[in-house]
């Protein structure tokens, strides 16, 4: 994510692996941040013990706002680099870019639908997804895209030709 890579272990939580946030310092005396979140968590299920020193800490965490602050001035790329996308930026506008990045990966919105889309081509997948429901044009029930010809078969409000041959049309759920 950083572009200057000697900054990663810096601003990395040894907890979640992720970028700090909401930076906090266990007062235990090992010196090393955390994300504030994550060391509450920890401390509270580990009996208050560090996860670095092992030592028993005696204070709630000390929120670090200048390393917030420090962090959000560096370059960073999109962590969708290896799809595709060449965006680089302070990391104070990471998330807008994610929010908006054409290569970020989206779930299907339609049940049953389990596809992982770009969001560049999510629009077209949506439209196009087999899953997509689609309102019966005769009794008005949304049927999933790829069974609306099947349903079309046996939809009992559709009219259909009389299998006698008289020339009038009915109601398939009417004969």
């Amino acid at each position: 994510l950083f572009i200057n890579q000697e900054l990663i272990n810096e601003f990395i939580c040894p907890i979640c692996k992720g970028v700090l946030t909401e930076p906090a310092m266990d007062l235990c005396g090992c010196q090393k941040l955390f994300c504030k979140n994550c060391l509450e968590d920890y401390l509270k299920s580990h009996d208050n013990i560090c996860f670095i020193s092992g030592n028993k800490s005696s204070q709630n965490p000390l929120y670090i706002k200048w390393v917030e602050e420090h962090i959000k001035l560096y370059d960073v790329k999109c962590k969708n680099f290896s799809d595709g996308c060449s965006w680089t930026g302070k990391f104070s506008n990471y998330d807008q870019h994610i929010a908006e990045c054409p290569k970020e990966l989206l779930s299907c919105t339609y049940e049953g639908c389990n596809e992982k889309i770009f969001r560049e081509n999510f629009d077209k997948h949506i439209n196009e997804c087999k899953f997509k429901p689609i309102t019966c044009n005769y009794c008005g029930i949304p049927i999933k895209k790829d069974e609306i010809e099947k349903h079309d078969l046996v939809c009992l409000k559709k009219e259909i030709e009389c299998p006698q041959k008289c020339g009038e049309k009915i109601e398939r759920g009417k004969l």
